[in-house]
């Protein structure tokens, strides 16, 4: 009866609604019994087209409505905006790729600013160097200043980036949500609000984003079922990534768009190949030209005949590193010599001689550490002077030619617009293992160092109690693992044929006023010998090792003076005990310093004394330092490195040079059996050592107690004029380009650079790198939304036309039985366009 009742009242409905609506142009057709119009949703000739693939049509969904069957009378095609506002629209959201392309560019290339980080057309030089020094003092403060302004702004523009771009995420989620929800399954009544809230962090953490994505009609396994919920799923995922993009997006673009104070390494410059090192012939000769600038000498021939005292350059730079040595009675804190226009130091170096472990930097094993002196060469400290005059002419903005090669004065011009500054240059670096030796005795058969005599052209010079721990620098540091001594041997002579040479010079005697006493001279012999030997001694007994007895060279070899030289298998001497891996870096090209004095006879002192000083020489390649401001550098300290050196290697690889004695005359400044004034302050303090020598107990105390009484005269005198005589050491070069192979150790590219602090744009952080993939992520975003916005022209409908829309809907039971929000989330509507609505849209049941 219901069923009659309702089938009668039916037509009687649709009958009163005719005649209420006759002024209707739809009056006619809602009169007949067809089809609800309403039931045909909204299809665009554009979205039938479509490729995408979770946005396309579902034809076989669409088949199943009819279209109304006259569209004159009602149409559900939405408003379009015409093509002109469109185009405008979209390119507008398509520009904000163009400054986040300006951005990337800027960062990849590493655009370099300058010393500021507001730098218009490059105008911001520090001038470290102008002549009114307060200039240099106030700009630092000014740019500043600019930078923070310029930092402040540019945050502002970070922060308009980030809104345009969530814009053009909104829209772009606001045609994929009316889309979906215009297919016929619909969309789930709680993903009509995703346009509003996607960006929002909270909204991924609301249960009903991910619980509606299991609700039912959607579960099923056929194919349409399938393919709603696959587009649902990417709807979701979609809309999530946009989230996570638009609140990245900010701090993104900050670190793209905000310059930073970075390190960059510039170009590097390469003009020449490093050559031959004049390390085993005389100053100046076969074509070698630094020591002859260096000297300055005005003497005629000077060079000929050897005469370096003529060198008053050479004379005062020995000078004052002894005596500035010897004034801080501190071997901890090295001091400076200057050449040219830099200052300079030398380095120290702990490697061990033998197999040893190491946990964090800390030695473990039983071993023994050598400590080398590293000595930059002058010649290289000349390049660094002129480098420091074309940058300091730059900076006051004179004539800057390069007194080298005019054309290479361009490459300087990065060094001069910076915060800071450090010119860089790869050059020969020497080092020297130093150790010394003191003996006295009361006459001379009970001289602790003895000559034996093999020929007329072979001699032995030994030095017993030889104690390897005794290295200025290092005296009471330096440790081994074996206590015990040795007897030291070096060749002398020709006869040897290991390239040996030698010279000689003395120290004026020293006249004592107030004692009325007239001091020794003291003897100098320079003897660069091929080859050094080593016999462990225990408790002064002297032991061959059996390998060297076996191969034919019994102790009878070394107890007389003189020995019959076929009777002695001397390479045997040489080449065994040199196994031992402690003194083996000491047994090649070693120089010895025999510095001695005559003594007056005194009852209870010493006939003479003698100081050993020996030293072995190494050269490697390290890098030159100089940071030319005289802001953060004034005295332009030139620091150097050895990149190739750390202290886990071994210093057994090293391989010793041969050092020509005439370098060590040219050192003192003195000719071959010269004799140097005693007044000169390197003389003046040799002689007081052999005062305090004298003055002291000898008797009563070891060796070794000697050396560390007197360690800051040993100090001064040891180490001192050895690194100055290999700073002297000059070289040879060839020309050579950056484009040259660099893969001969021997015969490195001599490389100019600088490490400039500048505020610059770069990836030179992690987030940096992360700033690039969110803003890239974004340029295919806004492209997506572009191709996207093209192809669908409908124009926007607002939240508030939304609800209206949904105010209009008449419920027809959907919600019957649904309590909680979860599951009326679920609910699945359609929304179609209906201009004659009060919202634009109404909904219906999927």
């Amino acid at each position: 009866m219901a069923e009659l009742q309702q089938q009668e009242l039916s037509p009687l409905s649709r009958i009163h609604r005719t005649s209420s609506s006759a002024s209707s142009p739809l009056a006619s057709y809602a009169a007949t019994p067809q089809e609800d119009p309403l039931d045909t949703a909204y299809r665009h000739s554009s979205l039938a087209n479509s490729q995408t693939a979770f946005l396309g049509d579902d034809q076989r969904a669409e088949a199943d409505h009819d279209a109304p069957k006259d569209p004159k009378f009602f149409t559900e095609e939405p408003e379009q905006a015409t093509f002109s506002t469109v185009l405008v629209l979209q390119v507008f959201a398509l520009s904000w790729t163009v400054p986040i392309v300006a951005l990337l560019v800027l960062n990849i290339k590493r655009h370099i600013i300058g010393a500021s980080a507001w730098c218009p057309f490059g105008q911001c030089l520090p001038r470290v160097e102008d002549p009114d020094p307060t200039i240099s003092r106030e700009l630092p403060a000014v740019f500043d200043r600019q930078t923070h302004n310029l930092l402040g702004f540019l945050q502002l523009v970070a922060k308009l980036l980030e809104v345009w771009f969530i814009l053009v995420a909104t829209w772009l989620v606001y045609l994929m949500t009316i889309r979906l929800a215009q297919k016929r399954r619909g969309l789930p009544i709680g993903y009509m609000s995703r346009p509003s809230e996607f960006a929002e962090i909270p909204s991924l953490f609301d249960a009903q984003l991910w619980s509606t994505l299991r609700e039912r009609g959607v579960n099923g396994q056929s194919q349409k079922s399938r393919r709603a919920r696959s587009r649902l799923w990417m709807f979701i995922l979609i809309t999530v990534l946009l989230c996570v993009l638009c609140n990245l997006m900010g701090p993104g673009v900050a670190v793209l768009v905000l310059p930073s104070l970075q390190w960059i390494d510039t170009e590097r410059i390469v003009h020449h190949r490093f050559d031959t090192l004049n390390a085993d012939g005389l100053p100046g000769q076969d074509g070698y030209q630094f020591a002859i600038s260096d000297a300055a000498c005005d003497d005629e021939g000077w060079l000929e005949i050897q005469s370096y005292n003529c060198s008053s350059r050479w004379e005062r730079g020995m000078d004052a590193w002894v005596e500035s040595t010897f004034a801080r009675q501190d071997y901890a804190a090295p001091v400076t010599s200057f050449q040219g226009m830099v200052a300079f130091t030398y380095n120290a170096t702990a490697l061990p001689t033998s197999d040893a472990t190491f946990e964090n930097e800390t030695l473990v094993n039983k071993g023994y550490l050598e400590s080398i002196n590293w000595t930059p060469s002058r010649q290289m400290l000349n390049e660094l002077t002129d480098d420091l005059l074309i940058v300091k002419n730059i900076s006051r903005g004179w004539d800057a030619l390069d007194p080298r090669d005019e054309n290479s004065v361009s490459t300087y011009k990065p060094y001069n617009n910076t915060v800071q500054t450090v010119i860089r240059r790869k050059g020969p670096i020497l080092g020297a293992l130093i150790n010394t030796w003191v003996g006295y005795n009361t006459t001379y058969d009970s001289a602790l160092h003895y000559t034996i005599t093999v020929g007329w052209n072979r001699k032995l010079r030994c030095y017993e109690n030889y104690n390897l721990y005794n290295s200025p620098l290092c005296f009471g540091n330096c440790e081994s693992s074996r206590s015990r001594t040795y007897t030291r041997c070096i060749t002398l002579g020709t006869g040897w044929n290991d390239g040996y040479k030698s010279a000689y010079f003395r120290v004026a005697s020293k006249n004592h006023m107030l004692d009325g006493f007239q001091g020794p001279h003291a003897h100098f012999e320079v003897h660069a010998s091929g080859r050094a030997a080593y016999i462990p001694s225990f408790e002064g007994n002297e032991t061959l090792p059996d390998k060297v007895v076996e191969a034919g060279f019994p102790m009878t070899c070394l107890s007389n003076k003189t020995v019959n030289d076929t009777t002695c298998n001397w390479d045997a001497f040489f080449n065994i005990t040199a196994e031992d891996r402690e003194v083996k870096p000491r047994s090649r090209n070693v120089t010895t310093w025999q510095i001695w004095w005559d003594m007056k006879d005194k009852k209870n002192k010493p006939r003479n004394i003698v100081l050993a000083v020996d030293f072995e020489t190494y050269l490697l390649f390290g890098d030159y330092e100089l940071d030319p401001s005289r802001l953060s550098n004034p005295h332009h300290q030139v620091n150097h490195f050895l990149p190739t050196v750390r202290r886990k290697d071994d210093m057994l690889h090293l391989k010793p040079i041969r050092i020509d004695p005439a370098w060590t005359r040219a050192a003192w400044a003195v000719h071959e059996n010269g004799t140097i004034d005693s007044t000169r302050a390197a003389a003046n303090r040799l002689q007081e050592l052999s005062d305090q020598i004298y003055k002291t107990d000898v008797f009563d105390q070891n060796q070794t107690e000697v050396l560390i009484d007197n360690r800051f005269y040993l100090n001064s005198l040891a180490v001192m004029p050895i690194m100055q005589t290999l700073s002297l050491i000059e070289y040879n070069v060839s020309d050579a380009k950056a484009t040259d192979d660099d893969d001969d150790p021997e015969k490195p590219l001599l490389v100019r650079d600088a490490r400039i602090n500048v505020w610059a744009y770069g990836l030179a952080s992690r987030t940096s790198w992360l700033g690039l993939i969110v803003v890239v992520c974004g340029c295919f975003v806004v492209l997506a939304e572009f191709v996207l916005g093209m192809n669908d022209r409908r124009l926007f409908r607002s939240p508030t036309q939304l609800l209206v829309a949904a105010l209009e809907y008449h419920d027809t039971g959907e919600f019957n039985g649904l309590y909680s929000e979860k599951d009326v989330t679920k609910v699945r509507f359609r929304l179609e366009n209906d201009q004659l609505a009060a919202g634009r849209f109404r909904f219906r049941k999927a």
